[in-house]
């Protein structure tokens, strides 16, 4: 089996490199070896569940192939060790240790990792696809099911950064900060709502939603406006403002009653409405002139 596809798959499986191969004099053991990876891959997923289900293991924590096959190798474990004869051990180390030196990267120093909604949209496109290599799998997918993208049918990480990529080059033309997504709703700070407000080059409309968190009605509200927002995917802009902890911009706003609802366009307010309704009427409210 072709050594780089193996260690696709170890990323796949959220294995590191360093961590996956287990090399030493005369024994030739592999966390996840070539034969081992070779194998799940060629598995059906019925077929990893029976696999498991005879060796006892609970998947019903697995939602989907890969990490069916992350279950299946911990639980074979000790079964894969030490298989072969030496001598072949003996040689596979030896090509093994050969082909890891020209294709495996080299081991980075860990560093806490900033999570990606927060990464500036301004980076280079191969700093950001740098950037995004770092992540796991599992912050991949957790960066797209936030966009409700899905990604089961992704299986190389690869595909996964390049969602998420294509995701946040979306988001840095819909949003002036880059953390607005179409069809969610976005809870801001004051820095960061000025911004989107005063961005001259978004001419998509902006939607504010200024509550607190003891009001009953902006606690309604919140479920309607998150419905509407999927509705009106990337036609508006929307942001929640909590007056509590922005009380300054809330002031300036002119804020009375909770909630508020301001709609901006160019910069500028063109009508507000205060308390809640349902989700039909507050689309109505938007898109009419």
């Amino acid at each position: 089996m072709n050594l780089r596809i193996a260690l696709q798959l170890c990323s796949l499986l959220a294995i590191p490199i360093n961590e996956a191969f287990i090399i030493r004099p005369k024994l030739y053991q592999a966390r996840l070896s070539l034969a081992l990876c070779a194998e799940l891959t060629s598995l059906r997923v019925s077929e990893l569940k029976s696999e498991l289900k005879d060796l006892g293991v609970d998947f019903s924590d697995c939602f989907d192939k890969e990490s069916l096959m992350a279950k299946l190798n911990h639980a074979r474990g000790s079964d894969t060790a030490g298989n072969g004869s030496s001598a072949d051990s003996s040689a596979d180390v030896t090509n093994l240790e050969e082909e890891l030196s020209t294709t495996a990267p080299a081991p980075t120093p860990s560093s806490p990792s900033p999570s990606i909604s927060s990464q500036k949209s301004q980076s280079s496109p191969t700093d950001l696809l740098q950037e995004l290599g770092q992540k796991s799998v599992k912050e991949l997918r957790q960066e797209l099911a936030s966009r409700n993208l899905r990604w089961a049918g992704m299986l190389e990480k690869k595909e996964l950064v390049h969602a998420v990529y294509d995701a946040m080059q979306a988001d840095a033309l819909f949003s002036a900060t880059g953390l607005m997504t179409p069809g969610q709703v976005c809870n801001m700070v004051e820095d960061d709502l000025r911004r989107e407000i005063q961005a001259a080059d978004k001419e998509t409309p902006l939607l504010v939603d200024v509550y607190a968190t003891w009001c009953g009605p902006c606690q309604l509200m919140a479920k309607e406006l998150q419905d509407a927002a999927q509705e009106l995917g990337s036609s508006v802009r929307i942001a929640k403002l909590d007056s509590d902890q922005n009380e300054k911009l809330a002031g300036e706003l002119r804020v009375q009653g909770l909630p508020t609802l301001i709609l901006f366009e160019n910069g500028k307010e063109v009508k507000r409405m205060e308390g809640a309704i349902k989700k039909d009427q507050l689309i109505e409210w938007v898109v009419e002139e």
